[in-house]
């Protein structure tokens, strides 16, 4: 970067990099408002508009194509005098180079942890002006300009990583003052609550939380034993929930005569709803009626099992089975992602 900084934000908008404000000194102190873009296409880097305010330990968040900073310190100099713990909430435009003051937020806070979803920006705990750990969670709606208070975390942190993935928002790692965290949580939207999942294998603090392909990856940090250099990998867990014909209390009955039985899975992962069906495999067992046991899909000759029959369509695993192949009895359908069974299906055939 043409400025060397550290505790600065960064956002992505239309394929551009912008790193945001920071400290321009190793103690944190000399804070700073300077902007720049890396366009990654050309390896270079541009300045932009500087911020309204100086500011470090910020965060930012991007919602439709608009890079928010939220939060952080302001107004220290490089031999730490001064500075405030900020409450503001400063937004970017690319198109036209521009900074503009929001509302701010409701409880000022340093390193909180922000995520986007579905164009609201919420932000989790950090350390109010007092320097005191926080598990408060605040959401900005740009419509509006308005800040909402929402539930909170299970426990104050600050210095943690976060992400979202498939409209959940995770927030990992952190330290408060009883010390490094050993939980970390997610927090649904929908219905405004927070879920503790699987811990990191590595508890640590100042960490930086990045999500691809749906797979949220905890990378680098702190700990007791030092600087780390620690990639850990969290993949939300995945259930597939069947679909009509087919009643999910394993009621259903159809004839051998009918044909066709479409087998509809959807899928949901970290407990929400999404289209972004990974590669599954079905297996097919007969649980009573004629030779009992899975079914062998390639010596199995029923004119609906090509291969082809088995697809995404519509937000859905489709596979469709022939009944007068199958004959007689009772069978269960089981649907893996990466190996594991994530939904199962039972039907019968008369």
């Amino acid at each position: 970067m043409p400025t060397a900084r550290h505790a600065l934000g960064g956002g992505v908008v239309n394929g551009t990099l912008y790193a945001v404000g920071g400290a321009s000194q190793v103690t944190g102190c000399g804070t700073l408002s300077v902007v720049e873009a890396y366009d990654p296409a050309t390896n270079m880097w541009t300045t932009k508009a500087p911020m309204t305010t100086t500011q470090s330990h910020l965060a930012v968040g991007v919602v439709d194509g608009i890079l928010y900073a939220v939060g952080g310190i302001t107004g220290r100099d490089a031999s730490c005098s001064g500075g405030s713990v900020a409450g503001t909430l400063q937004a970017y435009n690319p198109a036209t180079d521009t900074w503009t003051t929001k509302s701010p937020m409701l409880t000022a806070r340093v390193e909180p942890t922000v995520g986007v979803i579905n164009g609201i920006l919420y932000a989790a705990g950090g350390e109010d002006a007092s320097y005191t750990n926080v598990n408060t969670v605040e959401a900005y709606n740009p419509a509006t300009d308005t800040w909402t208070t929402k539930s909170p975390m299970p426990t104050a942190r600050y210095f943690a990583g976060g992400g979202v993935v498939n409209g959940i928002l995770y927030v990992v790692g952190g330290y408060n003052d009883s010390g490094l965290l050993t939980t970390d949580v997610a927090y649904d939207p929908v219905s405004d609550t927070w879920t503790t999942i699987a811990p990191k294998p590595t508890r640590r603090y100042g960490l930086s939380g990045t999500v691809v392909n749906n797979v949220l990856y905890a990378l680098g940090g702190a700990n007791a034993t030092g600087v780390l250099a620690t990639n850990e990998a969290f993949t939300p867990p995945y259930a597939a929930q069947i679909q009509q014909p087919i009643n999910a209390d394993g009621s259903s009955v159809f004839s051998v005569k009918r044909g066709v039985v479409p087998v509809k899975f959807t899928l949901t992962q970290g407990g929400n709803a999404t289209c972004a069906l990974p590669p599954a495999t079905i297996a097919l067992t007969r649980t009573a009626g004629a030779t009992m046991g899975a079914i062998d899909e390639s010596v199995y000759t029923g004119s609906a099992d090509t291969g082809s029959n088995f697809r995404i369509d519509s937000c859905q695993y489709v596979y469709n089975l022939s009944a007068s192949a199958l004959g007689v009895g009772t069978y269960q359908v089981d649907i893996k992602i990466n190996g594991e069974v994530v939904g199962s299906a039972i039907f019968k055939l008369k």
